[in-house]
């Protein structure tokens, strides 16, 4: 009998999935960290779900990243269409350590031991919900949080965010290469002119920025010496911990340019690592997410 699937198979296989169709995935593209939400409960979707739901509507062709769970359609009285497809949303809860005889296990200070458990619950799409043209309708006008997504707009909406964060210090400096120097505590980022477009801009700026999360004044990320650090397995996820949070500050400031050129040339290199560690994206989701709050305020 083969093993039943954890969690975390279940999320690495969707992603494994996505990055050998190479159809429409990058971690960069905005609009998969747009807003996505349980229409019933009002729960807006965060994280790895929040990306992995929007995913799968521009994968599929689903319209409105909004969902809902069976038992919610049933009591609605909504019926799900035959052969739907199921959407996993994925959660972490805190579990008491006990011995055999059920008594929970103390640490060293007296406190409870615990860990941590992966789970997941399932969702389906409103299209794929059987529902009222009246009720279809209310839902589906408050769609996504509007944000105006003019080059204008984006700009001025980007600058506010940058301006917002009293993170590092932000030098524009002469040297075609952005970067992030923890021991300065500084973002040396090229002028506009040195990209070839804003949003590339500031796609980059937030990617710098994402990185001082981790500085130990503030997320506190680099837990080793920080030239180790750079030179550790644990800075692959750090790249892509700060690739997340650009993407995702590029969605909220407004911007739909799909920079999945951009990515693809790495894509694979990510799936391997997927592969070997099960808990790699999970993690990196969640400080993504982290830091994008940090900077965001």
């Amino acid at each position: 009998m083969a093993a039943k699937k954890t969690a975390y198979d279940v999320l690495n296989s969707i992603i494994l999935e996505a990055i050998e169709s190479e159809e429409r995935f990058s971690w960069s593209n905005p609009i998969l960290y747009r807003s996505a939400h349980n229409v019933v409960s009002g729960t807006e979707y965060q994280g790895i779900n929040r990306f992995l739901l929007n995913l799968a509507c521009v994968m599929d062709g689903y319209e409105y990243p909004m969902f809902m769970t069976f038992k919610q359609a049933k009591e609605k009285g909504y019926q799900v269409k035959k052969g739907a497809r199921v959407f996993p949303v994925f959660f972490s809860t805190v579990k008491e350590d006990k011995d055999k005889h059920g008594n929970v296990k103390l640490d060293g200070a007296g406190k409870p031991k615990t860990y941590w458990i992966f789970r997941y619950y399932r969702v389906f799409n409103i299209d794929d919900i059987d529902m009222p043209a009246e009720d279809r309708a209310s839902i589906v006008k408050f769609d996504v949080v509007q944000v105006d997504t003019a080059p204008a707009a984006f700009e001025e909406q980007a600058e506010e965010i940058v301006r917002g964060y009293t993170g590092p210090a932000i030098n524009h400096c002469a040297v075609p290469v952005a970067c992030y120097v923890p021991s300065a505590d500084e973002v040396r980022i090229p002028g506009k002119e040195g990209f070839r477009s804003v949003s590339e801009y500031y796609s980059t700026m937030f990617h710098e920025l994402a990185h001082s999360t981790g500085h130990k004044d503030r997320l506190d990320r680099f837990k080793d010496d920080v030239v180790e650090h750079m030179r550790k397995e644990s800075y692959a996820q750090e790249e892509l911990i700060a690739e997340i949070s650009a993407a995702h500050l590029c969605s909220i400031a407004g911007c739909i340019d799909d920079t999945i050129e951009n990515s693809k040339a790495y894509l694979h290199n990510w799936a391997a690592r997927i592969r070997d560690n099960s808990r790699f994206l999970p993690v990196a989701f969640a400080q993504a997410e982290k830091a994008v709050k940090m900077i965001t305020g």
